[in-house]
Order: C-alpha cells, then sequence, then structure tokens
C-alpha cells in the first residue's frame, strides 16, 4: 500500500488551521447576546439580508404569548424557514427532489397539530457560527423540551 505522509501532514495541518480559526470566532461570540428576530407567520418571506446561519424557533399561535415553542432548529435560516413552509404546504409530506427529498418532521407534526399555515411563526437569531449554533440549538432542545423536537437529534445537522 503506497502512502503519502506529506499529504496526511498537510490535512492534519490544514485541520489545525482550520480548528483554530473557528476557535478565534467563536470566542467573539462570548460577549455577544442573541438578538431574536419579531415573529414571524411561517408563511410570510423573511426579509433579504437577515438570513445566515442561526438557530431558530418554531411557535403555534396558541403558545405564542407564553414563549412556548413547538420546535427549535438551527442551520441556514432562510434555507430552513423555507424547507419547513414547503413540507406544510405538501400537507406535511416530503417533496421530491432531483438527488433526494425536502423533508421536515417537524413540518409534519405542524400539519397534523394544525392544517392552517397561517397559524405558525418562525423566529430566528443568526449566529453566524455553525458549531455554535448547534450548541445553542442542543441547549435550548433541552431547557426548554419543545414537543416537535427529537431530543436525539439537537445539535445535528
Amino acid at each position: 500500500m503506497i502512502t503519502n505522509d506529506k499529504l496526511f501532514k498537510k490535512a492534519v495541518a490544514n485541520t489545525i488551521e482550520n480548528l483554530a480559526k473557528d476557535l478565534a470566532e467563536a470566542k467573539l461570540l462570548i460577549n455577544h447576546n442573541p438578538e431574536w428576530s419579531t415573529p414571524i407567520k411561517l408563511s410570510e418571506t423573511i426579509k433579504p439580508g437577515s438570513g445566515g446561519i442561526g438557530v431558530y424557533k418554531i411557535y403555534h399561535r396558541d403558545w405564542i404569548a407564553e414563549d412556548v415553542a413547538l420546535y427549535i432548529g438551527q442551520g441556514v435560516i432562510s434555507g430552513r424557514k423555507g424547507t419547513h413552509a414547503s413540507v406544510f404546504r405538501n400537507k406535511g409530506k416530503a417533496i421530491p427532489c432531483k438527488n433526494s427529498n425536502s423533508h421536515s418532521e417537524a413540518a409534519e407534526k405542524m400539519y397534523e397539530y394544525d392544517t392552517d399555515i397561517e397559524n405558525w411563526f418562525f423566529s430566528f437569531c443568526v449566529l453566524h457560527d455553525k458549531a455554535v449554533s448547534q450548541e445553542y440549538e442542543k441547549i435550548l432542545i433541552e431547557t426548554e423540551e419543545p414537543e416537535f423536537n427529537n431530543l436525539s437529534m439537537s445539535g445535528v445537522n
């Protein structure tokens, strides 16, 4: 078997450099207070430029005043909101795409709970950091225990 130690060492060095950069960026967030958006209807469009990687909460109108989210997630905000809304509009069923399915377990549960999309709201905070977003999502799910989340999936892509 032929090995190339130089390429492996380069891979390790690149990994260390990337992790150091990620660590430095995460440290900048330690004094940051995340700003949550005012909840908007799931049927509405997010304002251009307000997306990015972050954490989001989905509320039903009956629980929004008590700040009880039924689902908490993380990822690219506009993409995640779009997927949840599209799957919801498809009666909670996955949407066949070219190379995979666009699926949302949350939207499936939401549709079963209430089929009127106007009763669903979406709030988010943009953090611009994937690792911090994953950890924040995990802690929020553990703390708030949203009805539609699967605890074993928190912090996972």
